[in-house]
């Protein structure tokens, strides 16, 4: 009878395990891609699986977490890199005399382009590939999208020397408008795939945030032609 009862005990015990290594395994990643796992799934085995709200099987219990902590999480990255954009910014204000908005214009997208085309050429090739996934012009053009890290990068060089910054602006409103509308398609047929803005490394997904990140540069390009022709 004791072995019996210790038996019927097991399940007891190991969902108590269960529930622990749930705590556990908070935030980590899907097992089925590379985003933050939402939703926990238990088997009939007993163990613990990890997956996103994409990949989340029916009776998967949704992780309690807040939106803030998790929207920190996900794109951690994207406030790095946006932190040492200012920190460039600051850096040119104080050895340049002359700072007028032309110039808060002109660092802004150099450090754009600089910080964010590093982290593309870091991961050139996996770059390349999600690249061809949302924007129009890469899938019709395979070279483009080997090409773009390296002028995103040569984007800013140009940009921080004041060098053909009228050039800059001009090329930046198609490449990154159209891209944009490919974004926007993407997003709206409910494709979950990865961002390559910033490279592939940190697994930043494609959202919206990409969109507004691209129509700020595409507006700053406008306003940087503007100021050039006045």
């Amino acid at each position: 009878c004791y072995e019996r009862i210790k038996r019927l005990c097991k399940p007891c015990n190991r969902a108590k395990n269960i529930k622990r290594n749930a705590t556990i395994k908070y935030m980590t990643k899907c097992e089925l891609c590379s985003m933050d796992s939402t939703h926990l799934f238990i088997d009939k085995d007993g163990l613990v699986h990890n997956y996103c709200k994409h990949h989340a099987p029916s009776g998967s219990k949704r992780i309690n977490q807040s939106r803030i902590l998790s929207g920190l999480k996900t794109y951690r990255i994207l406030f790095v890199l946006i932190g040492l954009i200012f920190l460039y910014m600051l850096g040119r204000y104080y050895f340049l005399s002359n700072y007028g908005l032309d110039n808060i214009l002109n660092d802004f997208m150099a450090g754009f382009f600089m910080f964010f085309g590093a982290m593309q050429l870091y991961s050139l090739s996996s770059t390349s590939e999600v690249l061809k996934k949302y924007d129009p012009i890469a899938q019709k053009f395979s070279w483009y999208a080997g090409l773009y890290p390296f002028v995103f990068f040569f984007f800013g060089l140009l940009l921080h020397f004041h060098k053909a910054s009228m050039i800059v602006s001009i090329l930046t409103i198609p490449m990154l408008g159209i891209q944009t509308l490919g974004i926007i398609k993407v997003l709206k047929n409910g494709a979950d795939i990865q961002c390559a803005c910033a490279g592939t490394k940190f697994s930043l997904p494609l959202s919206y945030v990409t969109v507004v990140e691209n129509v700020i540069m595409v507006l700053m390009s406008i306003a940087m032609i503007i100021i050039n022709l006045i």
